[in-house]
């Protein structure tokens, strides 16, 4: 892999939750937040990401108690993909 993501550091959280991304590459990337039917609830990140180290923050105050999926799609400039999906749960 060439993408290296830093993902929450606990599977549930109540306030704010970091995101670290590092990409090696000039790259197109988007994170969004699913909620457990599928439907995006939150768009983080949409655009164009240069090379380095890149922090996202998920601001749950808006968001109801449950499950919810982080997708994060990177796509490098050099043709490489990346695609992870990440599971946390909201609490309050």
């Amino acid at each position: 892999k060439i993408f290296n993501a830093k993902t929450f550091s606990k599977t549930s959280f109540c306030g704010n939750e970091n995101l670290i991304l590092e990409v090696p590459i000039l790259s197109d990337a988007e994170i969004n937040v699913y909620d457990s039917s599928g439907r995006i609830v939150k768009n983080v990140f949409k655009g164009t990401l240069e090379k380095g180290f890149h922090q996202f923050s998920l601001k749950g105050k808006n968001l109801s108690n449950g499950i919810y999926f982080i997708r994060i799609i990177i796509n490098g400039s050099n043709g490489e993909k990346y695609n992870k999906l990440h599971k946390i749960v909201k609490l309050n």
